[in-house]
């Protein structure tokens, strides 16, 4: 095949365009010479050894700062010799690559002792493909001797590495059961991007089985359904949501679609690997971002489930979207606002994004990922709410039943995030329960081997409904804590985005005691004077009434906790500092039993003075109402104990106050002594002395009146 050079990125043609538009284009000129600012510290620094590579021994070694330098340099001294010319940039990126080509591999210097060696890893890839754009660049000025030795050391040291671990029979170690995460897809798909400006120099005979190759296993891995064997979940659920956070979302696909831009390039449209690419996966991903004001400027926040952080930024997937034509307009509202490093492609594509959020909306239910996120709507500063009960596995947490809450442009509620792998807390703290919103039983949560091994029995969402200022959640946090109790179901009823109601129902294999954790963003108080266990938490600009409802003997504990490097912090490696810690806090009751029902309310900021709260224990029924005292409003929410799997081949029969129902859950609102809403939760059945509200043969959940 015969490659007129560069390709990889832009062609020739593309140059002279983008050469005569920063003649008349202020705009983008400015951008321009921004990004070309460092260029005079460029041509003088000094180049990474490959002893300081090899210097940490460990599976990246020092490779990536090794490739984050050469991508820096590509990035400001190929961009001044692409549109000025300038032949001593040029000089200087051709004296980098060839010093990387005498290094005698691209990967850390522990995985030559694994068992089996590897000869690859993520760092190698980025070495690569950087020394690929490099060669595509300056092909036309580089010797002969010049183009041999680089073309020949990117294959044998970037592209055959990579495919002999990850895709040739004869050599390969990896399979989609063991590392089809994120690795996978990264670096397979930039073996091939690597490979693409190479195929000119190498019979068709060896390049074109390669290519039909990477194309096979990306689709696998957009297509994997996981392995019961090993307890991986699908890749992807039927919603096109990525399991494994924000970040690895954004990693893993981010660098698929690369190279699928990059060889739609060469080869025109790839149909078969544009099939497989997941229906929804933009909005999924979108359905997890919070826009929000920071430094008087727009932005947008993340949530940070897992191995991700509030500040992550997707720009490196979704900005190829619209390149490749599959482009959504909360695609193109995010692009607006993200910010993103300046290069050559960005200065050729489009950049007056407009679009809106608003498309999206406004709760995302993805039952089979374990996750529900509801907001008050899109705009920025919003109110949101979120929760968690799925998968534990790698950067996936130990986090079932865990719930997040946004308001006013921050978190209040968190999640405590992560922090570097390398700092003794990710182990000890981040990934583990005590560091979300969870339950404990006894002080105890999932096993630490499931981070490892893999979660056999996952959290799941058991009942979902959202629609008319109700949102109900049912997360079943049992499977992951199985050795401990046979049923922990945490049930979320969020009530016109100010008024959290949460019920704990559990049943521990022995008597125990239960915690309830509680993490945030701020400062807490604890209400004195109070006839239930009380919490205040504010920060600068919101704040949550915190009520431990039932049973009535709950006690409050603090306890220390760690900022994660997303909070604005980075910990050291080695170094156990108090500047790190952080408040948390347990709800604990000293009761040890087997059952545990366990009611609590969050209101956010003017329902905290609004609202008066009671508690409501009565036999076999445990629940709490809320009156407003501006307009008198009352809602009652009824959790019936006889609902709680006790009685065989009996309905859950309860009258509750003036109402006859088998529902587990009831919540009625009532205005002026008249009933203005009713909800329920698994029933089915609902009446009173004035007739019947709802009959149906199998038990239902749904709103009965507006």
């Amino acid at each position: 095949m015969n490659i007129q050079h560069p390709f990889l990125t832009f062609d020739r043609q593309q140059l002279v365009d983008l050469r005569s538009r920063l003649q008349h284009d202020e705009s983008l000129r400015t951008r321009y010479q921004a990004m070309i600012a460092n260029k005079e510290k460029c041509l003088e620094e000094a180049l990474l050894t490959e002893e300081y590579a090899n210097s940490v021994y460990n599976q990246h070694g020092n490779y990536y700062e090794v490739g984050a330098q050469l991508h820096r340099l590509m990035t400001v001294l190929g961009s001044a010799y692409a549109i000025d010319g300038d032949r001593a940039c040029a000089e200087k990126l051709i004296q980098a690559m060839l010093h990387l080509c005498t290094f005698a591999a691209w990967t850390g210097p522990s995985n030559k002792d694994r068992d089996v060696p590897w000869h690859s890893d993520l760092s190698t890839t980025r070495i690569a493909v950087e020394l690929a754009y490099g060669y595509d660049l300056l092909y036309d000025i580089l010797s002969e001797q010049d183009r041999d030795t680089i073309a020949n050391t990117i294959y044998q040291k970037g592209v055959l590495p990579l495919l002999q671990d990850w895709l040739l029979p004869e050599t390969r170690i990896h399979a989609l059961d063991s590392m089809g995460h994120n690795w996978w897809s990264v670096c397979i798909a930039l073996a091939g991007v690597a490979l693409l400006p190479l195929i000119d120099r190498i019979p068709d005979a060896e390049w074109k089985p390669l290519v039909e190759e990477i194309n096979r296993a990306l689709i696998g891995f957009l297509q994997y359904r996981g392995g019961a064997l090993f307890n991986k979940v699908p890749n992807y659920d039927e919603k096109g949501l990525f399991y494994e956070s924000v970040g690895y979302f954004n990693y893993g696909t981010g660098e698929l679609l690369k190279y699928l831009w990059h060889a739609e390039r060469y080869f025109g449209t790839i149909d078969d690997l544009r099939a497989a690419l997941p229906e929804g996966m933009s909005d999924a991903i979108l359905s997890f971002a919070y826009p929000c004001h920071k430094n008087e400027r727009e932005s947008v926040t993340f949530l940070n489930f897992g191995d991700s952080a509030l500040d992550a930024n997707i720009y490196g997937m979704l900005h190829w979207l619209p390149m490749l034509g599959i482009s959504t307009p909360a695609v193109e509202a995010y692009l607006a606002r993200a910010p993103h490093e300046e290069d050559m492609l960005s200065l050729l594509s489009r950049a007056d994004w407009k679009g809106s959020f608003a498309c999206l909306p406004r709760t995302a239910l993805y039952p089979a990922s374990g996750y529900a996120i509801t907001r008050s709507s899109w705009e920025n500063d919003a109110t949101l709410l979120a929760v968690k009960s799925g998968y534990t596995w790698n950067h996936a947490h130990a986090d079932a039943g865990s719930f997040v809450l946004f308001d006013r442009g921050i978190p209040l509620l968190i999640d405590s995030g992560a922090c570097s792998y390398g700092s003794p807390y990710y182990t000890t703290y981040y990934r583990k329960d005590d560091s979300h919103n969870v339950l404990l039983i006894d002080g105890k949560g999932q096993r630490e081997e499931e981070q490892i091994r893999g979660s056999k029995f996952p959290g799941s969402l058991t009942d979902t409904y959202s629609e008319n200022g109700i949102t109900y959640v049912q997360a079943d946090a049992t499977g992951p804590v199985a050795h401990l109790c046979s049923r922990m179901y945490r049930n979320f009823l969020w009530l016109d985005d100010g008024i959290l109601l949460i019920i704990d129902d559990v049943l521990c294999h022995t008597n125990a005691t239960l915690q309830s954790l509680l993490h945030f963003n701020g400062t807490y108080q604890t209400v004195e004077n109070t006839a239930v266990t009380t919490v205040d938490i504010q920060n600068e600009r919101s704040r949550a009434r915190v009520f431990a409802l039932t049973p009535s003997n709950i006690t409050v504990t603090e306890h220390t906790g760690y900022l994660a490097t997303n909070m604005g912090t980075t910990h050291p490696k080695d170094a156990d500092h108090g500047q790190w810690e952080v408040p948390y806090l347990s709800f604990t009751s000293d009761d040890r039993q087997r059952v545990h029902h366990r009611v609590s309310a969050v209101l956010l900021n003017e329902y905290a003075d609004r609202l008066c709260v009671e508690p409501i224990e009565q036999p076999e029924v445990v629940g709490v109402r809320l009156t407003d005292r501006t307009d008198g409003t009352v809602r009652t929410v009824y959790f019936n104990e006889r609902a709680d799997g006790r009685r065989m081949h009996i309905n859950s029969n309860h009258t509750l106050d003036s109402w006859e129902t088998d529902a587990y859950i009831l919540m009625t609102e009532q205005k002026n002594d008249r009933l203005h809403r009713a909800f329920m939760v698994c029933g089915s059945y609902l009446r009173d002395a004035h007739g019947v509200l709802h009959s149906s043969y199998d038990k239902i959940t749904r709103e009965l009146l507006k």
